[in-house]
This record gives structure tokens, C-alpha cells and sequence, in this order.
């Protein structure tokens, strides 16, 4: 399945940047406000509510900011800003040949909580709302201008404060609201098409005092 060849795709990713930047592991401090300027490789998908193959990931970039408070030794919360391409490629070749870059960019604000199951390594989670900024649309379907998310991720923290990380943030509202529309575009009784993006970043955190 495409999502799941997507996903490999970001974990293999996230892999490669953990061997480059080195093996030592960050210590946190509890009462602790940083903030973390970050930004890397990004990718999203649409995926309908049954199986479509019409559909392919689209690749780009994202850019965003972070403020984390460590509350405890083992937890921190986190909000932040980033902005990220996103939407798919679409490829019809059941006769009408059509195919296009279906173009949805985002600036999500995710609200997470943290937790660091081993000196660097951290688990977040949480939830994010997502702002439409640049969209394909349609005559008679104008792609949502809002999403709220889910943000999954993982992380590793170095000593020099270098962190790397791959998220995923799951779209829970339908991008395309028109019915009749989405069930042309993919052929099928399927009719609502979901966002996933995954981000494989690269960051610096800056303590606060």
C-alpha cells in the first residue's frame, strides 16, 4: 500500500540523518524553556476511505519553530508554527488520462506533550491545528481551508543540542467536501480523502533563560 511505502520511506530517512550526526545523547533539564528553530524534508499523501491508486505522495520541504517547557525529568509540552507542502499527485488512466498536482499547503500548529523514555530519545503526541495556505481547487470543489490533526513523532536529542526527528500529522477532516466530486476523482464510492504529511527534520534548540 502506497501509505505504507510512504511511511518506510521517512523511517529510512530519519535513520540515515541519527548515523550521520553522531551517537551522544542529551541530558534534560526540568524547568527548562527552549525554543527550536528546525526544518528538513517533507511528504504527504491522500488517503481515501478505501484503497485508491490514483493517488501518489507528493515530496517538498518544511520550516518551522518550537517552544518546549520541561516540567518533570521525563516530560516536557511543546507548541510551535511550521509550514510544510503538501497534497498528492494524481494520475488517472482509466480512459480520461487526466493526471495533476494536487497542491495543498499548510501551516500547522501543533500542541504536544513529550516524553522522554531514554535520556534523548522522546515520543510526542498531540494535537494540531492546520491552515490551508496554497490549494488546488476545483470548479465545483474548493479544497478546505482548515484541518485538525494528529501529531505522532519521534525524536533524538544530541549533547550539542542537535535533534533529529521524523512526524507524522494525520488529517481528520475530508480535503474536498464536495461528495459527487471525490467519487469522479477516484472512481469509486469513496467520499472523503484524508491529508497525511511526515516531516524527517533537522533542528537546534537555543536554552532560554
Amino acid at each position: 500500500m502506497k501509505t505504507i511505502y510512504f511511511i518506510k520511506n521517512l523511517t529510512i530517512a530519519l535513520m540515515c540523518m541519527i548515523i550521520a550526526t553522531g551517537t551522544l545523547l542529551a541530558q534534560n533539564e526540568v524547568k527548562q524553556f527552549t525554543i527550536k528553530p528546525y526544518a528538513g524534508f517533507s511528504g504527504s499523501i491522500f488517503n481515501v476511505d478505501h484503497y485508491s491508486d490514483y493517488f501518489d505522495p507528493r515530496y517538498g520541504f518544511h520550516v518551522g519553530v518550537e517552544g518546549e517547557y520541561q516540567f518533570a525529568p521525563k516530560w516536557s509540552v511543546a507548541i510551535g508554527a511550521v509550514y510544510s507542502m503538501g497534497g498528492a499527485k494524481y494520475s488517472d488512466y482509466s480512459g480520461s488520462n487526466r493526471s495533476a498536482t494536487l497542491k495543498n499547503d499548510r501551516i500547522f500548529v501543533p500542541v504536544v506533550a513529550r516524553w522522554y523514555a531514554w535520556r534523548g530519545l522522546s515520543i510526542n503526541a498531540g494535537i494540531a491545528p492546520a491552515f490551508v495556505v496554497n490549494a488546488t481547487s476545483f470548479e465545483l470543489n474548493r479544497a478546505r481551508k482548515f484541518d485538525l490533526c494528529v501529531p505522532l513523532g519521534i525524536s533524538y536529542e544530541f549533547d550539542y543540542h542537535l535533534v533529529v526527528g521524523i512526524e507524522g500529522f494525520m488529517g481528520l477532516l475530508n480535503v474536498y467536501p464536495n461528495k459527487e466530486y471525490n467519487e469522479n476523482l477516484t472512481h469509486s464510492n469513496s467520499t472523503k480523502i484524508y491529508q497525511y504529511n511526515g516531516f524527517v527534520s533537522l533542528g537546534y534548540k537555543f536554552k532560554v533563560k
